[in-house]
């Protein structure tokens, strides 16, 4: 595994957390969203049902849908994750919501969040902040 990856070990297999980040958002925004890409390495079916932070009141998990070409964005109450399957958390599709931000998030910090599963143990892993405004084109 890359230099970043966390994975939990549960006896009967492991699931893996890589390239997980929490995106940085405009001064004053209380609300943020942090993507990764979970692996299911174990022989049985796990949950994703959640999560928690020390940096935000509460985290869930929401789901990017395009219907009749208008976006919009649900929660959802868990995301399947078959084994020996990897499920993306990525802009456009599934993504935690972080609701109530209790400080200003820096570029680059680290924060720890937990995955809260169904059927798996808790798996912690540190988020970096990143901000996606820096890589557009500005004119």
């Amino acid at each position: 595994y890359s230099h970043g990856d966390y994975s939990v070990y549960d006896g009967v297999g492991q699931i893996t957390v890589s390239d997980g980040y929490i995106r940085k958002m405009p001064p004053g925004q209380k609300v943020t969203a942090a993507f990764m890409i979970l692996q299911n390495l174990t022989a049985r079916a796990c949950r994703v049902i959640g999560a928690f932070t020390d940096i935000a009141d509460r985290v869930e998990i929401h789901m990017n849908s395009y219907q009749n070409g208008v976006m919009s964005m649900r929660p959802v109450e868990g995301v399947e994750l078959a084994p020996g399957k990897t499920v993306s958390f990525e802009p456009g599709g599934y993504h935690f919501m972080l609701f109530g931000l209790k400080r200003e998030l820096n570029e680059d910090e680290q924060h720890k969040v937990t995955l809260i599963f169904d059927g798996c143990s808790e798996l912690s892993f540190d988020a970096k902040v990143k901000s996606v405004f820096h890589n557009k084109h500005h004119h």
